[in-house]
């Protein structure tokens, strides 16, 4: 059972592609469950067979506790902890192969809070994975993009799991503009001839160039998906990968 977690800064897609690959493995006959663990979602255009609103009323807790929408979103997924056996307990009920896991947009819960780490390493599953989705219209200059990625390696060194890196909202940019962004993630030098060009660079940048270049050198995963069905036969792969450790 492989569990794969959709992270991403707010707006960034994660719901929509959470319901797309869901839709791509029923295709391929995958017996995939989504889970929605973001309790403080209004509206999302799939029906997920585990869905955090049916244990937490974030309404309920902003009433309550007299807090705004960030604050208690952190109360629901201590909430959430105090539950997540019973939430283990539905998903084993499908017995799924792949648990699609929808996550908020506010990345503190990961960043900065325990609490959002001890909710994704609770779910139980053989394998886990996530991936962390680029926003391709907020990555239209170099400095943008990186601001995303170190977010997503933060993300990462918190989880302590695989993650690889989805551009979302490609469809949205042309074929010149994902390609710029795709030799600026796998060449950092890239991002430095940009920044000395437009004569932006600093003795800061050259610091984060320098880390970029030293991930590059372990290889950073990317999978783009510039064409959805492509992007997805590329993700299935990865997903594959996983599966059957």
């Amino acid at each position: 059972m492989l569990l794969v977690s959709i992270i991403g800064t707010a707006g960034s897609g994660k719901t929509f592609f959470t319901w797309a690959l869901k839709e791509h493995l029923l295709l391929c006959e995958e017996n995939a469950v989504t889970v929605n663990l973001d309790p403080a979602a209004k509206k999302i255009p799939y029906s997920p067979e585990i869905d955090s609103r049916d244990y937490i009323d974030i309404d309920e807790i902003i009433l309550k506790e007299v807090l705004g929408p960030n604050a208690a979103l952190i109360i629901a997924y201590e909430k959430l902890a105090e539950i997540i056996s019973e939430i283990n307990d539905q998903i084993k009920k499908y017995s799924p192969e792949i648990i699609l896991v929808d996550t908020p947009g506010q990345l503190e819960l990961f960043i900065l809070k325990k609490v959002g780490i001890e909710v994704l390493n609770s779910l139980e599953a053989s394998a886990k994975i996530s991936f962390f989705l680029i926003d391709a219209l907020a990555a239209l200059n170099p400095k943008d993009l990186i601001t995303q990625l170190w977010l997503g390696y933060i993300c990462q060194f918190r989880l302590k799991m695989p993650m690889y890196y989805v551009l979302s909202k490609s469809d949205m940019v042309n074929e010149k503009v994902i390609d710029n962004i795709c030799k600026r993630i796998v060449r950092p030098q890239t991002v430095h001839d940009e920044l000395v060009k437009s004569k932006e660079l600093d003795e800061i940048d050259l610091h984060i160039i320098r880390f970029f270049e030293d991930m590059e050198e372990r290889g950073t995963p990317l999978v783009t998906s510039a064409e959805l069905m492509e992007g997805f036969k590329n993700i299935h792969k990865v997903i594959d990968e996983y599966k059957i450790q």
